[in-house]
C-alpha cells in the first residue's frame, strides 16, 4: 500500500501524525521529503506514546527510515512529523510497504 501525504508544519508545537499498520513479516519505508528552507524530523512511536526511534531533520534534507516488523502478527505504529531546523512549511510523507 504505498502511499503519499502532503502536510506543512505552522510552528515548533505543531506535530502530524499518521497511524499504521505493519502487516507481520513485512517492511515499511517512510520518506520524509522538506522543502527548501524547512528541516523536519521523523519520529516513530508506540500507540501508547513510547519512542522507538527519532530522526532530527536537517534544512532542505530528506529522511528515510525502514521499519521491518518481524514477528506474524500486525503491529500498530505512530509515525509523527515535526519541525527541527529552518522555517515553518510544507513536506511530503511517502510511506511504501
Amino acid at each position: 500500500m504505498p502511499s503519499t501525504v502532503s502536510g506543512s508544519i505552522s510552528s515548533n508545537t505543531d506535530l502530524d501524525h499518521y497511524k499504521v499498520t505493519i502487516a507481520g513479516n513485512k517492511k515499511l519505508t517512510v520518506t520524509l521529503t522538506a522543502g527548501a528552507t524547512s528541516g523536519f524530523g521523523v519520529g516513530v512511536f508506540t500507540p501508547t506514546g513510547q519512542q522507538l526511534l527519532l530522526m532530527p531533520g536537517t534544512v532542505g534534507a530528506t529522511q528515510q527510515v525502514a521499519i521491518t516488523n518481524s514477528g506474524t502478527a500486525a503491529a500498530q505504529l505512530v509515525i509523527r512529523v515535526t519541525r527541527t531546523a529552518g522555517a515553518p512549511g510544507a513536506y511530503k510523507l511517502a510511506m511504501v510497504y
